[in-house]
């Protein structure tokens, strides 16, 4: 898998949680899906030498994931959800700039 795919497997999942409509074995799925895209995030950040994202996604496995699950009420999940497209987001606009940079022969 690579980083892009993963990026909007993650964002995808998450946004389609925040439908209020959708039966609860979504979220069970949307879970592993999601923590296993960020866990794979956070191996493959810190095989780049991006240790501060493999923390960062590693956080993000760890509050998606469906083995000790976080127990929250909507509202707060609604926030989350939010909060981790925002990171997933931002995390392709750094890496892709990053690998612009490092196209063009500088660093980023």
């Amino acid at each position: 898998m690579r980083t892009k795919p993963a990026l909007w497997l993650v964002a995808i999942s998450v946004a389609i949680a925040l439908v209020p409509t959708l039966p609860y074995g979504y979220y069970s799925v949307m879970r592993w899906v999601v923590c296993a895209a960020c866990a794979w995030l956070a191996l493959s950040s810190y095989r780049n030498g991006r240790e501060e994202w493999a923390w960062a996604w590693g956080v993000v496995a760890g509050i998606y994931n469906p083995i000790f699950p976080v127990h929250a009420n909507r509202e707060i999940w609604s926030i989350v959800n939010v909060v981790t497209i925002a990171v997933a987001a931002w995390y392709g606009f750094k890496v892709s700039q990053s690998d612009r940079g490092k196209e063009n022969g500088g660093e980023a």
